[in-house]
């Protein structure tokens, strides 16, 4: 617990009438009224919210200066879609709704997360389900549906005029555990635990030796991965769509 924060859990309606839990986390002595971000945890509507999606919402309500509220949706696969997005729409509608008694400015709120897009392309993995992102946020490189754009967009989805596009994944084994495999949409990184010395890395494609690297680890990135860390490391900017890593 954060002297400098007030903390409250409050049961709200979800999807259908049921109850959801929201955390409110205010600074102490926050103007009111106060801006609001509405903070919907990662995980892909199938991870329960972590110790460190509290600590993050924490950590904005401190560096912002605003009240952040995070929402503690139903997950899948025991809640079934739409329940998550209409917990979700149901928690913002029961916020802007109660802005007096929250004593929130309804001018200045907001809505963020924390990676949900690379964390939602992990958990489906190769089952081929696509995502739609929605930017609410500045850069966006994965969302290409803006706030403005969402009633056009979901009208024209629920219509069939839209177009899938593929992006490809790599797939991370760890021994001989075959059944369990990660999946990563941006990058893999092998990397030491410690600063000591430099770790060789011995790689293979197909079977057959490719090269050893000596150095602080091995990045392998995907095209949609070569504009994150990647080309933070000097490396080129590739066509999405491009078949190769």
């Amino acid at each position: 617990k954060d002297p400098e924060l007030d903390v409250q859990t409050r049961t709200i309606p979800g999807y259908q009438g049921d109850e959801i839990e929201v955390y409110i986390i205010t600074p102490k002595d926050l103007p009111a009224p106060a801006p609001c971000l509405v903070n919907f945890h990662g995980g892909g509507f199938v991870l329960r919210a972590a110790p460190h999606h509290y600590r993050l919402a924490c950590q904005y309500a401190l560096e912002t200066g605003c009240q952040v509220l995070m929402v503690d949706y139903r997950l899948m696969p025991r809640f079934t879609h739409p329940c998550q997005m209409e917990d979700a729409f149901a928690a913002w509608n029961w916020i802007t709704a109660n802005c007096e008694s929250l004593q929130l400015d309804p001018e200045r709120i907001a809505i963020g997360g924390d990676g949900t897009f690379l964390k939602a392309a992990r958990c489906i993995g190769n089952t081929g389900i696509p995502i739609i992102g929605i930017n609410t946020g500045r850069l966006g490189f994965l969302a290409d549906v803006s706030a403005d754009e969402m009633e056009t967009f979901f009208a024209q989805l629920h219509e069939g005029r839209y177009m899938v596009r593929e992006r490809g994944l790599l797939e991370l084994i760890i021994g001989d555990d075959n059944e369990h495999p990660a999946y990563a949409l941006n990058e893999i990184a092998v990397s030491k635990h410690d600063s000591s010395s430099m770790i060789a890395v011995r790689t293979t494609v197909g079977g057959e030796h490719l090269a050893t690297y000596m150095g602080d680890g091995l990045l392998i990135a995907t095209p949609t991965g070569s504009t994150a860390y990647s080309l933070s490391a000097g490396g080129p900017i590739i066509y999405p769509q491009a078949d190769v890593f």
